[in-house]
């Protein structure tokens, strides 16, 4: 029987041809899917209700869920630079505004006073500072990343390595950036990440110098 008043949130219409879910949706137990759908495609009758939502999500039929991420010092400095490490020194904080999209770093000194760091050939030599970044997830695994520039990069594996050498878990990953570029003070320089299921998170971070070094 489907609801011919259309006064729920969900109903059918139609005779059932169409159904129209505007509440919450809950899929609980077994639930067998039909295989003639496009979006249910790599589902099968053992699938469970995550990856059915998440199917759902990826094909703009759910909402998609808001980023919730965290932001903080590196616990462990083990194969950091050591000038960069001296630079992580002035941190006095890492967290994330109240708008929930700014990372913020406040340090006791100016930016001017940061040591030049050597990070190789590829990174080059720059007032490098680390941090760590909590996704939300339990592992970041699969999450594309884009710097303020462009560059994306699936984190995976070496990601993970990185973060938990840094005494962090699985669902963080290290961030470097170079102090001196003057966005941060504006909190202009931004990265993007995106994920299944997710909408895609936009992420700004902020510099705040000490007022008098």
């Amino acid at each position: 029987m489907y609801d011919t008043t259309k006064v729920t949130d969900n109903y059918g219409d139609y005779s059932g041809n169409d159904w129209w879910v505007e509440g919450t949706l809950h899929l609980t137990g077994s639930v067998d899917i039909a295989d003639t759908a496009p979006l249910m495609k790599g589902l099968t009758s053992s699938s469970s209700a995550a990856d059915i939502v998440a199917a759902l999500k990826a094909a703009g039929l759910a909402e998609r869920d808001d980023w919730v991420i965290d932001a903080e010092e590196i616990p462990t400095t083990t194969g950091i630079p050591a000038k960069t490490v001296e630079n992580m020194g002035h941190i006095t904080d890492v967290d994330v505004d109240e708008d929930g999209v700014t990372i913020v770093i406040t340090l006791d000194c100016k930016i001017a006073d940061l040591e030049d760091s050597d990070h190789g050939s590829t990174w080059g030599t720059h007032k490098w500072l680390g941090f760590g970044v909590d996704s939300g997830l339990e592992s970041i695994t699969g999450i594309k990343f884009t710097d303020a520039v462009g560059a994306i990069a699936t984190l995976g594996a070496g990601d993970i390595a990185e973060a938990t050498t840094a005494g962090l878990n699985a669902g963080n990953f290290v961030l470097y950036i170079k102090a001196e570029n003057t966005d941060y003070l504006e909190g202009n320089r931004k990265f993007t990440l995106d994920y299944a299921g997710y909408k895609t998170g936009i992420f700004a971070i902020k510099i705040v110098e000490a007022s008098e070094a």
